[in-house]
């Protein structure tokens, strides 16, 4: 059983082998723990604590306002998906978590390169995130993170 909890640098090392062993790491944890923490990934605290709460601020709102972003409305797979509302085992009832699906977009603050990138082909996942109207700031703290 591994569970990456430390350095993260090799993603971007200009050496194949350091890379191809942090993605062994990576795959070892997805396949046989089914997650793992990151370290040295040098997204600054306050970026985390925004997204954190940002995100307590979403989950706490209604039901019924969170299920008008329902990832079951969207084309490409984005948006909130309920508690119960997806199932990994077809035995079980569904899985014990909520979700807000987004894919890469460009930070409103994007300069003209990053925003070139939108343009990219990401199959059925390609095309528009949703956001909630009700949560000024919401969109800009998640793509912060």
């Amino acid at each position: 059983m591994c569970i990456l909890g430390s350095d993260i640098r090799d993603a971007s090392s200009p050496d194949p082998v350091a890379r191809r062993r942090l993605a062994d790491l990576i795959r070892d944890a997805c396949i046989n723990v089914g997650f793992f923490y990151i370290g040295s990934h040098g997204i600054p605290q306050e970026v985390i604590d925004n997204a954190v709460k940002a995100a307590k601020t979403y989950f706490s709102l209604p039901e019924a306002t969170k299920a008008e972003l329902a990832v079951h409305k969207s084309p490409n797979f984005k948006g909130y998906t309920a508690l119960l509302g997806e199932n990994t085992d077809s035995t079980g009832l569904g899985d014990l978590h909520e979700a807000f699906d987004i894919g890469w977009e460009p930070h409103p603050s994007a300069n003209e390169d990053d925003r070139s990138r939108s343009a990219r082909n990401d199959g059925v996942m390609t095309g528009a995130n949703f956001w909630p109207d009700s949560l000024p700031g919401f969109r800009e703290i998640v793509l912060d993170y």
